[in-house]
């Protein structure tokens, strides 16, 4: 049988309410997972509207670039996730990735993401749905889709049940389905097969960071703004 790890709510590091939930900022650090980054507890705040603000920031002081991360306190299980984004992250440099996923582990299990990278591929391919098995030795299952915006608001969502997960990116800041952009159902063929999908509840992250660490090509520093976070327990 399988050992499953779950990630603890770290002990250090500020914490922000974000809404309705209170999330602990990822510590300033440096050279740590994911892509052997480095974290800065500054490049992430709360406005007055209640809007999360993550930066991709750089240090002059020690020439390093420095990223941003939140984790949910609470492990949150099946229902509806949503997140609500102002960002063009259609055009998001090569090495820039903005992520939203829930994450128990170990690392390859009990993983749900959706992520805006191009991962070093100068394509239109941003956005990457993507799921992780709840056992050790299975594949994960991904999805790739192109995004072309006409403003800066997205939604971001996904459904995850036992037995399947319903991933969405529309145009747009709404609770239904207008204006798609792209739509992915992960349905296992059989009941067999739920191990291909998280059965764990798990913490929510938001983060936005370099791939591998790599500085921007365009040598910009970067910010996006999460409107709002919802989640809706499952019926």
């Amino acid at each position: 049988m399988a050992v499953i790890i779950l990630t603890a709510f770290p002990a250090n590091g500020q914490i922000l309410t974000f809404a309705g939930r209170e999330w602990k900022i990822k510590p300033t650090s440096t050279g740590k997972p994911p892509g052997n980054n480095n974290w800065s507890e500054n490049n992430i705040w709360v406005d007055s509207l209640d809007q999360l603000h993550l930066k991709i920031s750089y240090s002059p002081s020690d020439h390093k670039w420095y990223c941003a991360e939140v984790i949910s306190k609470d492990s949150l299980s099946f229902g509806t996730y949503q997140w609500n984004v102002v960002g063009r992250i259609d055009s998001f440099d090569k090495n820039v990735v903005l992520g939203f996923f829930q994450y128990a582990g170990p690392d390859g299990q009990n993983e749900i993401d959706i992520e805006m990278a191009k991962f070093d591929n100068e394509s239109l391919e941003t956005g990457n749905f993507t799921v992780y098995p709840s056992k050790n030795g299975l594949e994960y299952n991904n999805k790739k889709f192109v995004i072309r915006l006409s403003g800066s608001y997205t939604t971001h969502r996904y459904k995850w049940k036992s037995d399947s997960i319903i991933f969405q990116t529309l145009a747009g800041h709404r609770d239904d389905d207008q204006n798609e952009i792209s739509k992915w159902e992960f349905i296992p063929i059989s009941n067999t097969n739920k191990d291909l999908i998280p059965q764990l509840p798990m913490h929510v992250y938001i983060n936005f960071w370099l791939r591998s660490g790599q500085a921007p090509t365009n040598g910009q520093e970067m910010e996006v703004i999460i409107k709002g976070f919802n989640y809706s327990p499952e019926k």
